[in-house]
């Protein structure tokens, strides 16, 4: 054996058609899927040592609500909607113990705002997303819930003004400010300041296509 799924099922006109199942080289189950004239159709359900998965297909494409394992980390998993073979909708990554981020696809891109979650059920990253690319205002806390760093991404790069917080060798607060162009920064300065606005009140990111 070369460490493939061993699978078994029914074909029609030399193409597999009808109900399958797929077994670990071991003999444990690994799938149970359909396929109409050789492509998914219907209810497939998928497990390993880690993860499990389970979506529909029409001919061939996945619709509708869906769970799936992440590539990396090998313990992570994913669910939300499809739309035409495309996530589309409402997503939760679960990508770690510690991370939980949700957001939402518009015809398999990320748009609108991003959200990640630490342990104590506090978001610890917002960002703003168009076209699959940060996009708008950005905002994160360290891991104690504290301001850490804020600012504006323009089509996938820092631009503008940002700031980034931390606690100073004396004890106090200290604002780092950065002036970005495209990317690249072109300015700096640090001083006591107080915590910025950017942190305070829901992140509202512009509106994209739905």
């Amino acid at each position: 054996m070369d460490g493939r799924p061993i699978q078994i099922g029914s074909y029609r006109h030399n193409v597999q058609d009808g109900r399958w199942v797929s077994y670990h080289p071991d003999g444990s189950l690994h799938g149970l899927f359909s396929l109409q004239a050789g492509r998914l159709h219907g209810l497939s359900v998928g497990r390993d040592r880690h993860s499990f998965s389970i979506a529909r297909y029409v001919r061939g494409q996945k619709e509708g609500l869906s769970c799936e394992p992440l590539s990396s980390p090998p313990r992570g998993r994913m669910a939300g909607t499809y739309r035409h073979g495309r996530r589309h909708g409402a997503w939760v990554i679960d990508a770690t113990s510690e991370t939980v981020i949700s957001g939402r696809y518009v015809d398999g891109r990320r748009e609108g705002l991003w959200t990640s979650w630490g342990r104590s059920k506090t978001p610890t990253h917002e960002t703003c997303y168009r076209h699959d690319r940060p996009h708008g205002p950005y905002r994160e806390w360290d891991a104690r819930g504290k301001a850490h760093v804020a600012g504006q991404y323009v089509d996938g790069k820092r631009h503008g003004h940002w700031v980034h917080y931390k606690e100073s060798d004396e004890g106090g607060p200290t604002l780092w400010y950065a002036e970005y162009r495209h990317g690249e920064a072109v300015a700096s300065r640090s001083g006591p300041r107080p915590v910025a606005r950017a942190w305070r009140g829901p992140l509202i990111c512009a509106a994209s296509a739905r």
